[in-house]
């Protein structure tokens, strides 16, 4: 190994831009968890309203107005909110992977600059493994895919869900 090249101040730069890009991007990552963990909360909670709302429908009942939706006339649209709801979850979790991958990167880029520099550094593992890091670069098209499928499912399932209903009164 060479001598030991000092870090002037441009390397120092260098090395704390890419530590605070890591650090932020760890910061979204964690983020993106917890909005994650509350997305599947939520769908819980909607799915079980939706049950409740349609419990007249489902167990055959003829109460009042909101007892008369048959099963039928919703089932299609909930299909589709459900595909949107799938959806969104995977778009945080893919964002969340994009988020640690920026990260680990910036990480690995303050290491290449103190490698470059002659000092040692540690080598660090992936938090991904081989296969998962071949598709990290496709992420951004599957999060905007998913994005598109998710809203026209919302949007289709919504106008579908009030046509039904509509017409049944």
């Amino acid at each position: 190994m060479s001598d030991v090249d000092p870090l002037n101040q441009h390397k120092m730069f260098l090395i704390r831009q890419a530590i605070q890009s890591a650090v932020a991007a760890d910061t979204i990552a964690q983020r993106l968890e917890e909005a994650y963990v509350k997305y599947i909360v939520l769908a819980n909670a909607g799915g079980i309203v939706a049950c409740l709302g349609i419990e007249g429908a489902l167990v055959g009942g003829k109460g009042n107005a909101a007892q008369s939706i048959s099963f039928a006339a919703v089932a299609g649209p909930m299909w589709l909110f459900l595909i949107g709801l799938i959806s969104g979850g995977l778009i945080v979790s893919l964002q969340r992977a994009r988020a640690v991958d920026d990260s680990e990167r910036q990480g690995r880029e303050a290491l290449r600059v103190l490698r470059d520099a002659g000092r040692i550094v540690p080598t660090v593992e992936s938090a991904f493994p081989a296969i998962a890091r071949k598709g990290l670069k496709h992420l951004t098209l599957a999060i905007n895919v998913l994005g598109i499928i998710g809203q026209f499912s919302f949007l289709a399932g919504a106008v579908w869900g009030l046509v039904k209903v509509s017409g049944m009164h």
